[in-house]
């Protein structure tokens, strides 16, 4: 079953190669519902490490929660080191970059979960901001 969704991403650059993206909308249920969500995800560029992290900021905590952090890779697209464990759950982090989007796919697996989380940023510009920012997101859930 697949649901679709839309909404948008603010970025706020912090210090120390750190950004957050604060990305709201919502999905269409097959029942017609419609569902808000929103996430704070911050992703933080470690030299030292050579990765990228990415971190969740749970109810707008001040301490967001570790996720993942991705390498790089011989195909030149960033792969998970390891996977993020949530309760019974396992959640498996993809990042794909390819010209002007940014694909992060999860897929999630545990007792009563077999679910493909996929959500597509796509680049734009914005007078106000420099570099480009991400403009808008879409949400696929399988």
């Amino acid at each position: 079953m697949d649901y679709e969704g839309a909404g948008s991403v603010r970025i706020t650059w912090l210090e120390n190669a750190t950004m957050e993206y604060d990305e709201e909308g919502s999905w269409q249920h097959p029942s017609g519902k419609m569902i808000h969500f929103r996430n704070i995800y911050r992703w933080v560029r470690d030299d030292m490490a050579g990765c990228l992290k990415l971190y969740h900021r749970r109810n707008d905590a001040v301490e967001p929660v570790f996720l993942c952090e991705f390498v790089p890779s011989g195909a030149g697209q960033p792969i998970p080191a390891t996977p993020h464990v949530c309760g019974r759950d396992t959640y498996l982090g993809e990042l794909r970059v390819t010209g002007e989007t940014i694909e992060l796919r999860w897929s999630i697996n545990g007792p009563a979960k077999n679910d493909l989380l996929s959500v597509v940023y796509h680049v734009g510009t914005s007078p106000e901001t420099s570099p480009p920012e991400p403009a808008g997101v879409q949400v696929n859930i399988r």
